[in-house]
């Protein structure tokens, strides 16, 4: 190291040094400055809060002189009120007395009033007593003869009065519900009337000549036997030109030999084994048809979810006919006629167009003397049909007795749909038949003179002999004579009955 640089690092030294004790002093003196400003603002905050505190002080001691005033306001009126209150309160204690004095006075009072009616009714009592002695001596009567006597009079004085009143109620109430019965049938009727069809036993099926014949009736005659074998159906061959007659009960067997036979006739082909092919095709075809009307119908109805076997028994009523009545359309139409009136009376309409759409199933359905309600309701229950439903079914002529308001339901819709006008037509022989009943029924009545079947039997006029029968015994009389006729004759709809009590008197001038 070189001489000449110790005295540059000594003087470097220094001049650090210098520089160094420099800033100290200089940073002492800030340092000092800075505590006496700090101390400084410390004092005049230590004033500041303390006149904040002061002020603060005041501040509270005004609230609290404020709060005690309101208290004391608060306090005074809570004080007046209680006052206005009890002077109530010892109002209304002064009155309860004045009415607990009343009370007790009238309670005296009624004591009193009681104690004299029981010394009245005792002495009524006696006094009764020794009147029904008295009279009993005088009359010669018991009580219970006198009682029974008096009744006897009294019934007699006033029957012909309470008969007269219960006879304008009666006719009030009959009129009343005719009216509400007439306009609902009217309407129902009138949304699902059809039209009836003409009832025939015999097809009349043309042939194209003469040759036809002998072609139908075969060699000694196997051909027709054959047939009818086949098909269950009659053919008759006459002299009637050009024509060949079909005739049995079963409108179903009649249609498929009809057809089987037009087939044929067409065909040219007659013979057992042609007729036996022929009659399986129509058969077939049939079945086809049978189904889709069944499905029509049920339609028609508003009836859904039937099964195919009750489909295919319904579709059968298309070609079965009662009293020139379409036996299907009136199953439709007894449907929607129970449908309308289950509405009207809160009852389950589904079951009801349900139950009246298969009344009558059982017309199509071969068997002994079972009667074809039974027999519907056979069918109904193997399809798994409701229990209600198959009672309405079987009990639709009242051959069993019904169980729910459904049956009743369909009864009346399968009366309303027969008798309505334009349904069916009747033999004549039945016709002439009720009337005879109905008159038979009112003359065998003691009293009656005549009676009268008149507007086509649905009303009966009675005339009785004025001196036997009176006018109390007449409102008796029409009544024993409705239930003679509802209960010995079927009818559809109602029958009218009048009583006719009549007087003449008659003179002559000279």
């Amino acid at each position: 190291m070189s001489f000449d640089v110790i005295p540059v690092a000594i003087g470097a030294a220094v001049a650090f040094a210098g520089m160094k004790i420099t800033a100290y002093v200089q940073g002492r003196k800030l340092t000092q400055t800075s505590r006496d400003e700090a101390r400084l603002i410390l004092d005049k905050a230590h004033i500041e809060a303390k006149s904040i505190e002061r002020d603060a002080e005041l501040k509270a001691k005004e609230e609290r002189i404020n709060l005690q005033r309101e208290l004391d306001r608060q306090f005074k009126e809570r004080q007046s009120e209680l006052k206005k209150l009890e002077q109530q309160a010892l109002q209304k204690e002064s009155r309860l007395e004045r009415k607990l004095e009343d009370v007790e006075q009238r309670e005296k009072e009624l004591n009193r009033v009681r104690t004299d009616l029981d010394k009245s009714r005792s002495e009524l009592s006696r006094q009764t007593e020794e009147c029904r002695r008295e009279l009993e001596k005088v009359s010669q009567l018991s009580a219970d003869e006198a009682r029974e006597l008096l009744l006897k009079r009294v019934d007699e004085d006033f029957r012909y009065d309470v008969e007269q009143r219960m006879k304008h109620v009666v006719e009030a109430v009959k009129e009343d519900a005719r009216d509400k019965v007439v306009n609902l049938l009217a309407q129902t009727v009138q949304k699902v009337a059809v039209d009836y069809k003409s009832e025939a036993l015999i097809t009349v099926v043309p042939i194209p000549n003469e040759e036809t014949k002998g072609r139908i009736i075969g060699r000694e005659g196997r051909n027709i036997r054959a047939f009818e074998q086949v098909t269950g159906i009659d053919v008759i061959i006459d002299d009637t030109p050009d024509v060949v007659v079909l005739s049995g009960f079963n409108a179903i067997k009649r249609v498929v030999a009809t057809r089987t036979l037009e087939q044929l006739i067409s065909d040219g082909r007659i013979h057992p084994a042609r007729i036996e092919e022929v009659y399986a095709d129509v058969q077939k075809e049939m079945d086809q048809e049978c189904l889709k009307a069944g499905e029509d119908a049920a339609q028609r109805a508003g009836v859904h979810r039937l099964g195919k076997p009750l489909l295919m028994e319904l579709g059968r009523l298309k070609f079965r006919t009662s009293y020139g009545q379409n036996v299907l359309d009136h199953s439709v139409e007894c449907a929607q006629i129970a449908g309308i009136l289950a509405a009207e009376i809160g009852a389950n309409a589904k079951l009801a167009k349900r139950a009246a759409l298969l009344h009558d199933i059982g017309k199509v359905i071969d068997g002994d003397d079972t009667s074809h309600a039974r027999l519907g309701a056979e069918v109904a229950k193997k399809c798994g049909e409701k229990p209600v439903v198959v009672n309405a079914i079987m009990a639709h002529h009242e051959e069993v007795p019904m169980e729910s308001p459904l049956a009743f339901l369909v009864a009346a819709a399968d009366s309303i749909s027969a008798s309505r006008r334009g349904a069916r037509f009747g033999q004549t022989e039945n016709y002439v038949e009720r009337l005879e009943n109905l008159e038979k029924i009112a003359k065998s009545f003691d009293g009656v003179q005549q009676a009268f079947a008149i507007q086509a039997g649905r009303e009966v006029r009675v005339l009785v002999n004025p001196e036997k029968v009176d006018d109390s015994m007449g409102i008796k009389l029409s009544h024993e004579i409705v239930q003679r006729i509802e209960e010995d004759l079927e009818y559809p709809g109602q029958i009218k009955v009048v009583v006719v009590r009549e007087n003449r008197y008659v003179d002559y001038a000279f």
